[in-house]
């Protein structure tokens, strides 16, 4: 069986905001990368990043 775990909207924000939980994220996706374990995002928490990054940082500065 797979091993997956998903990365929510909290996990990527905090990655992007380089808040105190940006080093959990990056360990995170390390052990991920070593154990061949998928990390996975839905298009909810796609959608709800997109929201909150447009809505404080202004279009220009989403992508």
């Amino acid at each position: 069986m797979e091993r997956k775990k998903l990365l929510d909207s909290f996990a990527v924000l905090a990655y992007l905001n380089n808040e105190k939980a940006t080093q959990v994220v990056l360990d995170t996706l390390a052990k991920a990368q070593e154990n061949g374990t998928f990390v996975l995002r839905n298009e909810g928490n796609i959608g709800e990043v997109y929201y909150i990054l447009h809505r404080k940082r202004g279009s220009d500065k989403v992508y």
